[in-house]
């Protein structure tokens, strides 16, 4: 499966970038992380099996994987050379506006991690948040599985200083990822 990731300012790139995560017992791993640590907040995690050893140095990212299982039956990515999966995974970095929330929507359904859909499965989820235990303002952060054509609507929430608060997110059948303001898409 291609991977797209996001990012926070909703603009769209290739590949999702992983990082050495410290566990407990002195025991790192390659991972995606998604959201964030602490009170009112839920940090995701999803190992990464890269194909080639990394030492921390540098951006690592991967562009290609295989949805695997960890030995406590949590996902794990396994990293490819190239892959014929049409599905596509997105790690969606989803923003929240100041003392603001998000929300994610397929047709007029929000999407939460227990969601269950035909063409859209959450992989794992995380929460990002604002001020002491999250009080001013959260927001969900997901890794989706996509079986495409797909249009997310994303609705951001609280104060946004001039960012469009509608947002389409459009995975094509031939694979291509695009984000925009709701407006700019009835343009096109």
């Amino acid at each position: 499966m291609k991977v797209f990731t996001l990012n926070d300012d909703l603009s769209v790139s290739e590949g999702a970038k992983i990082v050495k995560k410290n566990l407990k017992n002195d025991i790192t791993l390659d991972a995606v992380l998604i959201g964030q640590e602490g009170r009112g907040r839920e940090l995701g995690v999803i190992p990464v099996q890269l194909l080639t050893p990394w030492d921390g140095e540098g951006e690592r990212r991967i562009k290609n994987v295989k949805l695997g299982t960890t030995q406590s039956g949590h996902p794990k990515f396994l990293e490819v050379e190239n892959d014929n999966d049409t599905d596509i995974v997105i790690v969606a970095r989803t923003p929240i506006g100041f003392r603001g929330g998000n929300k994610h929507l397929l047709d007029i359904i929000e999407i939460t991690p227990e969601s269950v859909f035909p063409n859209l499965k959450v992989i794992s989820w995380g929460i990002i948040a604002q001020g002491i235990a999250g009080y001013m303002g959260s927001g969900y952060q997901f890794v989706w599985q996509i079986t495409p054509p797909i249009e997310i609507k994303i609705k951001l929430e609280g104060r946004l200083y001039g960012r469009p608060a509608d947002w389409k997110l459009r995975v094509s059948k031939d694979g291509s990822v695009k984000c925009a303001p709701t407006k700019e898409w009835e343009l096109i």
